[in-house]
């Protein structure tokens, strides 16, 4: 049986957290499956894409130097499908994505990109909201 490894990349604001939530509340039951979600704490794919993507975040990227790698070993180590979660690697470069998938490739690996969708009439809005919780100031006109 080949390995996978799924990349659930988002997008942002179409059901990507609630997903992730059940991912990390079920990991142990979905480990025993033969699926990994490696994650020891509730935003361990947050800080792995932090670090893949190199982004700033309020500071909390000195946490991530080094997630993506270790995200990435534990990926490699498993013998099953393995899933990684987090909506902003959808804002991947291409150069971004290349060391994503040579990361967690090896032989016989399939790697499947799972994007998830939203209607633009209600992903626009909620994506305005979502920055105007995070401070951000540009009016929902523009």
């Amino acid at each position: 049986m080949a390995r996978k490894v799924i990349l659930h990349v988002g997008a942002p604001k179409t059901g990507t957290s609630f997903v992730q939530d059940l991912l990390f509340t079920e990991r142990d039951t979905l480990r025993d499956r033969g699926i990994l979600y490696a994650a020891d704490r509730f935003d361990a794919h947050f800080l792995a894409a932090l670090d893949l993507l190199q982004l700033p975040w309020g500071g909390i990227e000195r946490e991530a130097v080094g997630a993506w790698d270790r995200l990435a070993g534990q990926v490699r180590e498993w013998d099953g499908t393995a899933i990684i979660s987090h909506e902003i690697l959808a804002t991947a470069s291409r150069a971004q994505v290349a060391r994503a998938v040579a990361s967690v490739d090896g032989p016989g690996t399939e790697v499947h990109v799972v994007l998830s969708a939203r209607d633009l009439v209600r992903q626009i809005p909620a994506e305005w909201q979502e920055n105007i919780k995070h401070r951000r100031t540009t009016p929902y006109a523009t």
